[in-house]
């Protein structure tokens, strides 16, 4: 990732499924080369100026930084190798209490753009004020997939 926590290059090695690719973006295109379920592979996707978000739980931290309510990116389906946007709203915070005390959280809702939103969405949770990664609830791919949730775990000391 770029220091604004853009994603420039994205590598995906997976031996059981004979995966081994690395994408790099170029501007407005992201190249994709080299072998994806045991098939040679070079892609071109064009995308527009908007940031490519691939690692969402490292890269939504530009969000909660700035003092804007939401953010348009791209990500790539592992599963098709396709560029689709995503819009990421912030939704307000919440309270968790811990066994160590009571956390700030903000909440961060992605959409897919436009007319398509009410058909997927899922949440991203962030520790405040420091912005770490802290919960997922989603599906596990496109609409109509399993949840899926994944939390931090706390230290208890």
């Amino acid at each position: 990732t770029g220091p604004d926590y853009d994603t420039r290059n994205w590598q995906v090695i997976d031996e059981q499924s004979d995966t081994c690719f690395c994408a790099r973006r170029t501007d407005k295109t992201i190249v994709i080369e080299g072998r994806h379920k045991g098939k040679a592979l070079t892609k071109s996707l064009a995308i527009d100026g908007a940031p490519w978000y691939q690692a969402t739980s490292l890269s939504l931290r530009e969000l909660i930084g700035s003092d804007d309510s939401q953010r348009i990116f791209w990500t790539i389906r592992p599963d098709t190798l396709t560029a689709h946007k995503i819009r990421a709203t912030k939704k307000g915070t919440e309270t968790c209490t811990w066994p160590g005390g009571p956390e700030s959280l903000l909440r961060i809702r992605l959409t897919l753009p436009g007319m398509l939103a009410p058909f997927w969405k899922s949440d991203y949770w962030f520790s405040l004020p420091t912005g770490v990664f802290f919960r997922y609830e989603g599906p596990s791919g496109p609409p109509g997939s399993p949840m899926t949730v994944v939390t931090r775990i706390q230290d208890v000391k």
